[in-house]
């Protein structure tokens, strides 16, 4: 079984009140308070990545909150373990590949372990626009289409099948110049785990991924190792198929 990624966000109050599932949103015990990875302000947004979270919210209030990594695992896990007949334990660990202007893209790895045996692991990366959170963010948003056209070609070379989602699994790795290296996340049954593809910068993103590349605001999946040191988000999900 495969998981893959839903782009919600911010839904997880509505869904804790399930009474057959039970969450613990926290990447350590209850007593030790969670690291931070990296905060910053780009695009107009204040984005603080820990070890127990990534939220972001408009950098001139602290509300509304636009992004919480507990909420969108929160609606993914109930998504898929609403089907589950059994009780199921399920892990992800998140990293912040990106942050260009208001873009964050979010590599998540998935597990799930249930007790009738059933289990899946699951790789993808989401690229949210701040400014609209709750709309998928494409690449086709960006670039003309026929700049795109190559990806389908590299991904078919490892992969039996394409995701349909391949457009909007993607981070900003590299700048070089006029041209722009995005890195697409490819799923498990993949051979590889991403492909590259070089695109030309758009207008809108020149002064973004400038200031990206600096580290001025936000950051490149080219910097993101020496930023993270090895860290993630790591969200514990627990359902449990008897009425708490």
């Amino acid at each position: 079984m495969k998981l893959s990624p839903v782009l919600v966000v911010l839904a997880a109050a509505a869904l804790v009140s399930c009474s057959k599932l039970t969450t613990q949103p926290m990447a350590t015990p209850t007593s030790i308070v969670p690291k931070q990875i990296w905060s910053g302000t780009s695009g107009g947004f204040a984005i603080l990545w820990t070890t127990g979270d990534i939220t972001a919210h408009p950098a001139n209030a602290p509300t509304p909150q636009v992004l919480s990594e507990i909420g969108r695992t929160v609606v993914d896990f109930h998504a898929i373990t609403r089907h589950q007949t059994s009780d199921c334990d399920m892990t992800r660990q998140a990293r912040v590949q990106s942050v260009v202007g208001s873009i964050v893209s979010i590599q998540s790895a998935d597990t799930m372990k249930c007790a009738d045996g059933a289990s899946g692991t699951g790789l993808g990366t989401v690229a949210i626009n701040l400014t609209h959170p709750l709309a998928p963010l494409s690449l086709a948003d960006l670039f003309p289409n026929h700049e795109l056209a190559a990806l389908r070609t590299k991904a078919e070379h490892f992969c039996k099948s394409v995701p349909s989602d391949l457009l909007d699994r993607f981070a900003f790795a590299e700048l070089h110049g006029s041209t722009v290296i995005v890195a697409v996340t490819l799923p498990p049954d993949c051979t590889e785990s991403e492909v590259d593809l070089a695109l030309g910068v758009p207008k809108a993103l020149k002064q973004p991924l400038t200031l990206a590349a600096q580290r001025q605001q936000g950051f490149l999946l080219h910097d993101q190792r020496a930023i993270a040191d090895g860290l993630a988000t790591t969200v514990n999900y627990h359902y449990r198929t008897a009425v708490q």
